[in-house]
């Protein structure tokens, strides 16, 4: 992927390069036509300005290609995070004790449809106020892998911890009451583990979305205004075809 982008902002270097050239002409045509005074440049002016008109023409179609090009670019690295090997996925989960977690899992984006493994957790919080970590996955107690259909996880689950107490939490799916069900260290400290018996809290999880990350706004408001850069380009060029005739 890197390789790629540095091929490609080679190739926009390039035609960065021709236009800058293509306005060094263009100014020297205006020099040019300054100095139509000059008895000696008006019988060259007229040849010379019929030579310089494909570089301009190639200047106004470099702008166009240069300005698609930096477009691409921006789109690209708008929609790289989703597209570059992870997925952005905001999440909301309520328990039914009333706590709230929210944030956004990123996962990796392979297999294709999912599961994806979350391979951590960015502006996560409890109730709003208590940061949160992602646990590494130790196969018993969390496998945190994220499910795009149904439930998002699995009789494994999902595990994170509360900073800076370290009590550590789990949220998998339990297909013996058919519910996602969670439950937290908070009284045995327990590593990597959950004992009701003993008093850790448990309970179920009363609602839970998950959903990718949307493009940013600016995104398709910077399409948007490429198109009508085109459409402008477009209508300008019928103009003076139609003029011509």
């Amino acid at each position: 992927m890197d390789d790629a982008r540095a091929i490609a902002l080679s190739i926009l270097s390039v035609y960065i390069l021709r236009y800058i050239v293509a306005i060094a002409l263009n100014v020297t045509v205006i020099r040019y036509r300054v100095n139509e005074s000059n008895p000696e440049m008006a019988n060259r002016l007229s040849t010379y300005m019929m030579r310089a008109m494909p570089v301009r023409r190639a200047m106004r179609g470099n702008l166009l290609t240069l300005l698609a090009l930096a477009g691409g670019l921006i789109v690209w690295s708008f929609a790289a995070p989703a597209h570059a090997g992870v997925i952005d996925w905001n999440f909301d989960i309520v328990l039914d004790n009333t706590d709230a977690v929210t944030g956004t899992f990123v996962t990796q984006d392979t297999p294709a449809g999912g599961p994806y493994l979350i391979t951590s957790i960015q502006d996560g919080e409890l109730n709003s106020s208590i940061p949160i970590t992602l646990l590494a996955p130790n196969g018993v107690f969390n496998d945190n892998l994220l499910y795009t259909s149904g439930e998002p996880f699995d009789s494994t689950g999902l595990g994170f911890q509360t900073t800076p107490d370290g009590v550590m939490w789990s949220i998998w799916f339990d297909s013996g009451v058919d519910s996602l069900v969670w439950c937290n260290n908070s009284a045995t400290g327990v590593s990597y583990g959950c004992n009701s018996a003993a008093g850790d809290p448990i309970g179920y999880v009363s609602f839970s979305s998950v959903q990718p990350t949307p493009l940013p706004a600016a995104l398709s408001l910077f399409t948007g205004g490429l198109g009508v850069i085109g459409l402008l380009a477009r209508r300008k060029k019928r103009k003076t075809v139609l003029a011509a005739v």
